[in-house]
């Protein structure tokens, strides 16, 4: 392995560990304790040297959000496709409540991203990620959901359901606790669509 090739791996090693230690900090204190410095004092490295891999804290966050979506994405298209169009759409909310559960994290970066300030930039891989819950409502072909207008809606009550369970599920519950949340989704889910058939 050349000089160039080995320093290119360990620069790239390095960006990783850094990325890691952020989702690290923000899934243990919170995304309003993420900084440079705390990043620094955990990976025992100058704020610096961090500046030289990301410029800052938001292009940071962008990247731990499509690190993120990433990961939903490939859940998403784990799902069989040839289910009936209720089951699909629903295993697409409970498959997303899943993956929140066991990265609650997301949640914040989620929020921060797409709803945030208009300064960051949403990742591609998170738009493909949505055209499976906006093809599944179309495929639903329900009554109530006819213009592109009542799809957007629709997206947007899934998008609030799943924030809402997503923060009763990190709470501070007990396993039975999350089963009964984890069961209380489920049946949600249920009249939603019987709703828009």
């Amino acid at each position: 392995m050349s000089i160039q090739d080995r320093k290119a791996r360990e620069k790239e090693a390095f960006r990783k560990l850094i990325i890691s230690s952020a989702h690290d900090i923000v899934a243990q204190q919170g995304l309003q304790n993420l900084t440079m410095r705390a990043i620094a004092n955990t990976i025992d490295y100058s704020q610096s040297k961090i500046y030289e891999f990301f410029k800052n804290k938001d292009q940071l966050c962008e990247v731990l959000f499509g690190e993120l979506c990433e990961k939903l994405l490939e859940v998403t298209k784990n799902i069989p496709k040839d289910l009936k169009p209720e089951k699909y759409l629903s295993e697409l909310i409970m498959k997303s409540v899943e993956f929140h559960n066991a990265f609650p994290h997301s949640d914040e970066l989620f929020t921060l991203v797409c709803f945030g300030p208009d300064r960051f930039k949403i990742p591609d891989v998170y738009r493909e990620m949505e055209q499976y819950p906006i093809a599944a409502i179309r495929n639903l072909k329900s009554p109530h959901i006819q213009s592109d207008e009542d799809v957007s809606g629709a997206l947007d009550v899934i998008r609030c359901f799943k924030i809402g369970i997503s923060n009763l599920m990190s709470s501070e519950t007990s396993i039975q606790g999350k089963k009964r949340i984890y069961n209380l989704a489920e049946n949600v889910v249920n009249l939603l669509l019987r709703g828009w058939k």
